[in-house]
């Protein structure tokens, strides 16, 4: 311990005398503030260190804002920037902190900390000695410490990952579970005691069944006024029920959600880097893209004729394409074009009814003429029965 506050205070000038010591003070998540508050006391206990190398108590400065952040780089840590801050203004002459990783765990935010304080004469402190990142061998040791502090992250979050994966594996990972279902003690799932929940629920799937779209479900439940269930899992009273407005993304991800159908799920979303706000500490989660404008007609025509687009896949006499049709209609084109088509648009559209008549008849071996004369009697006794060219 001799030796080591010798070869400290070689790099300790007076110059570096005059200026402040930080001592930087952070736990990783608010569960650690609340549990382990021997770390923080042990952190604290590098007040007494640079007294111990020369600081007086009233030059040494306890940032411990950032408790309760991570250092990872995925949060913005303010007690951070200010360190940063004075650092580049000359204001400090020593930065404490008990180890590498509680000043950052990502390279980025580690070396502009380290570019700044070779540039304004900072040193660097921890439990094993001072550095300062003026000089090559300290340099160099504080960079493999902070690549170490990077590596060994990414270390905890694979082995963390995969001890996930192994209870996703083995159907015992505990995940949130929707409103409408709750957890008992033996983790057992069932549905939610309250009947009204139970209702609303199992009425909105049903409505989704019977009406066949969110918006169509949406409309059904403005109209007769009908909430939904929201069950608190953050803010004051977490664990409530809130009783909300209807939308088409709550039904959406109320239908979409495989836990109401009795299934097990994981994996469903991954996080997109790009869309993670910097006051959230759960990553962004990625979502499906919204509909295009230009594609969203289509879309609303093929939801609404589904069964008249796909005739052909339910019923085998159906052809897929329109060829035949073309070329059944082309005589009656060719025509058009020499005489020059029909006056108005009643005659255009009863030819092209008796054009569809003649060629069906054709192509069933139908007289013609049986069935034009059945179809008027039809018209004349709807008693008859009607007649039919499809469905021979």
């Amino acid at each position: 311990m001799n030796s080591d506050l010798h070869l400290s205070q070689v790099k300790i000038t007076p110059r570096h005398l005059e200026r402040k010591a930080v001592v930087y003070v952070r736990q990783s998540s608010p569960k650690q503030v609340r549990e382990h508050l021997d770390s923080q006391l042990t952190q604290r206990t590098l007040v007494g260190r640079a007294q111990s190398l020369g600081w007086h108590p009233e030059r040494i400065d306890v940032f411990d804002g950032d408790l309760g952040q991570s250092a990872a780089g995925s949060q913005a840590r303010d007690d951070f920037k200010a360190l940063a801050a004075e650092v580049a203004l000359g204001h400090v002459g020593i930065v404490f902190g008990w180890q590498v990783s509680r000043l950052a765990r990502n390279n980025a935010e580690w070396y502009q900390l380290l570019d700044l304080a070779a540039l304004f004469g900072t040193l660097i402190g921890d439990t094993d000695g001072v550095y300062d990142p003026r000089l090559y061998n300290d340099r160099l040791l504080l960079g493999l410490k902070g690549t170490m502090s990077e590596a060994e992250l990414y270390m905890m979050r694979q082995r963390l990952n995969a001890g996930r994966l192994s209870k996703v594996q083995r159907g015992e990972y505990v995940q949130r579970l929707p409103t409408g279902l709750v957890r008992l003690a033996d983790k057992r799932v069932v549905q939610d005691p309250d009947p009204q929940i139970r209702h609303v629920i199992a009425l909105v799937l049903a409505k989704f069944e019977e009406l066949g779209s969110c918006s169509r479900v949406l409309r059904y439940c403005k109209h007769h006024d009908i909430r939904l269930p929201r069950r608190q899992v953050s803010g004051p009273p977490p664990g409530d029920i809130l009783w909300r407005l209807p939308s088409e993304a709550a039904i959406g991800s109320m239908l979409t959600n495989p836990a109401y159908a009795g299934a097990f799920v994981h994996g469903r979303r991954t996080s997109d880097p790009t869309r993670h706000h910097p006051d959230r500490r759960t990553p962004a989660m990625v979502r499906r893209p919204r509909a295009v404008p230009e594609y969203a007609t289509l879309a609303r025509h093929l939801r609404n004729h589904f069964e008249q687009w796909f005739a052909f896949v339910f019923d085998p006499r159906i052809e897929p394409t329109n060829w035949k049709a073309e070329q059944a209609i082309r005589p009656a084109v060719v025509n058009r074009k020499v005489w020059g088509g029909n006056r108005t648009a009643a005659g255009a559209r009863a030819q092209g009814v008796l054009m569809s008549v003649f060629e069906t008849c054709r192509r069933q071996t139908l007289s013609v003429v049986d069935h034009v004369s059945r179809t008027l009697r039809w018209f004349g006794n709807r008693l008859l029965p009607r007649p039919l060219l499809f469905g021979r």
